[in-house]
């Protein structure tokens, strides 16, 4: 049986060994002060907004820093817009009341108690005194009715710009952004892998920013030896060295070399769809991996619980996988599982299995990271934001967790769900 407690003090006198102020640099966490890359591509944005032009897409796989990119936007545009950032697809009217809370509290108190109509677009563009860049995180998740308000309150006078970020079918293959939005779009970028040299930077800048140390506990070759493995995507860059920590820890070692990376590292693999480029539009593809295709019969149970659209993506990206399903059990060991997660997903699960039920502020305040962090993650442990199609190997395991009521009546509290918890228990 695992001693928690026993666990806890090995890796406190590694970290203290290690001098690292943090136990793992490397988790989720979208720190403006620790972005790497993109200069040019930042450039294009900065200059987008001085301007005051209307629409903007950045768009790119899973893991490729578009929520990282648009945070480090938001924090720099900051200085001299209002910004107003939706870090998940909302809804019409939550939209509308952010707006109404930039409107100058003098002229709202001058309009008595009349509520502003949040169709009335001319008002809300004389009412909001200064330059306003409305950001959409997880765009391609986002209502028509969203996208069309977006489009009213920029085209209805000069003070609202709009910036939609994405997976590519945004403005690619099936195209979820709306034709009337791709015909006016000023700027349209695709993210691409960093550099060696940013990919490096990115590692050493973690450890620096948050540790507070220079002790990179990786060498040279070894940063660029998981750069190359990870094919130089953030995200995969973040997440082999997150479980090269966890291998540091058990091994008590206070330096990785490229043998250890060659050895130990487990590279996420992400099977990521292809798309068509849209014709009307000059931007470049992003790379993809080929991924074969295959008669591969889902089990009725499993297919029930899978929404139509989802079918074929299941049966495509169940080859090779190691989950294996008989008679609707999920034939997987607790490692396997959690080696398949994140390591903030890890750490959620992990707690939620000792201390369920918990709230996002709950959970933010035990574990590295930020509440609008965990409340993302929460959202993608459900199974929202494509989340399941990212992790072929337990994608039949989705939804992980389950949302309900607080019973104290604000907000809600999070638990597993049966099949996770089962997971969970195995050895």
């Amino acid at each position: 049986m695992v001693n928690f407690e026993h666990e806890n003090e090995l890796i406190a006198a590694w970290q203290t060994e290690q001098r690292w102020s943090v136990r793992d640099p490397f988790t989720h966490m979208n720190d403006p002060e620790l972005f790497v890359g993109f200069d040019d591509l930042l450039k294009k944005l900065y200059m987008f907004a001085a301007l005051g032009k209307n629409y903007a897409v950045v768009y790119g796989q899973y893991g490729y820093g578009k929520t990282a990119l648009i945070k480090k936007i938001a924090s720099d545009l900051r200085k001299k817009h209002n910004v107003v950032l939706f870090e998940d697809a909302p809804e019409k009217e939550y939209v509308a009341e952010k707006i109404r809370n930039l409107c100058s509290g003098k002229l709202m108190r001058a309009l008595t108690l009349r509520k502003i109509d949040s169709h009335d677009y001319t008002s809300f563009n004389k009412l909001v005194k200064r330059h306003t860049i409305l950001i959409f995180d997880e765009a391609h998740s986002i209502d028509e009715k969203v996208f069309s308000y977006a489009r009213s309150l920029s085209e209805n006078g000069t003070t609202f710009s709009v910036i939609f970020a994405g997976k590519p079918e945004l403005v690619m293959g099936k195209r979820v952004l709306p034709q009337y939005l791709l015909d006016r779009l000023e700027l349209s970028e695709g993210l691409q892998p960093l550099s060696e040299n940013e990919s490096v930077e990115l590692i050493k800048k973690r450890v620096e920013g948050l540790t507070k140390s220079t002790n990179y506990l990786f060498t040279e070759d070894a940063m660029k030896k998981i750069a190359r493995n990870s094919r130089f995507i953030p995200r995969e860059i973040l997440e082999t060295c997150s479980k090269l920590v966890e291998y540091a820890i058990k091994n008590n070692a206070h330096e990785i070399t490229e043998k250890d990376v060659e050895r130990n590292a487990h590279y996420p693999v992400r099977p990521q769809i292809p798309v068509h480029i849209t014709p009307a539009l000059s931007i470049q593809e992003t790379p993809v991996l080929d991924v074969p295709t295959a008669e591969i019969a889902m089990p009725e149970e499993i297919a029930e619980s899978i929404p139509e659209e989802k079918v074929n993506t299941y049966e495509r990206l169940m080859e090779g996988s190691a989950a294996v399903y008989k008679g609707g059990a999920h034939n997987i060991t607790r490692d396997e599982f959690l080696r398949e997660l994140s390591p903030l997903q890890k750490k959620i699960l992990v707690y939620l299995f000792r201390n369920e039920p918990k709230s996002s502020k709950e959970l933010s305040e035990t574990i590295d990271g930020t509440y609008d962090t965990i409340r993302h993650m929460m959202k993608r442990l459900q199974g929202k934001y494509g989340e399941p199609d990212s992790k072929p190997k337990i994608i039949g395991l989705y939804p992980l967790i389950e949302e309900r009521v607080n019973p104290d009546g604000r907000g809600f509290v999070y638990s597993l769900t049966i099949q996770t918890r089962k997971v969970m228990s195995t050895d």
